[in-house]
């Protein structure tokens, strides 16, 4: 347990989200225990990878979220709502591992928004 434990912190040391000074969201890549793994056991995944996307200004709307040019898709939104206020999220499961996100493209109401991991 307290080696998952020490990986754990490790991976999430690495996954520090990229600035954009301008940008009216942020965009963080981390990994969580899946909710679902304590009923379903050995046949549901332990853990996902997940992507969150808060809002850095009083409103923003946010169109589609692009995960490296289209080839990390999102499983399923956890928090959709893609009109932000000021300190709210969306928050989605990625269908590839956090480690292979390099780049993510966030379009809303104010433009286009690339971050880089």
């Amino acid at each position: 347990m307290k080696k998952m434990f020490g990986i754990l912190c490790m991976l999430w040391g690495l996954s520090a989200c990229s600035t954009n000074q301008s940008a009216p969201i942020s965009v963080n890549i981390n990994l969580e225990e899946n909710p679902a793994y304590q009923y379903q056991g050995e046949y549901a995944a332990l853990y996902y990878s997940y992507i969150h996307i808060q809002s850095t200004v009083d409103q923003v709307h946010v169109n589609k979220v692009l995960i490296n040019r289209g080839n990390c898709p999102i499983s399923f939104w956890v928090y959709r709502n893609p009109n932000l206020k000021f300190g709210q999220e969306m928050k989605a499961v990625l269908r590839c591992d956090m480690e292979q996100v390099r780049e993510v493209t966030v379009e809303t109401d104010q433009g286009e928004f690339t971050f880089n991991f």
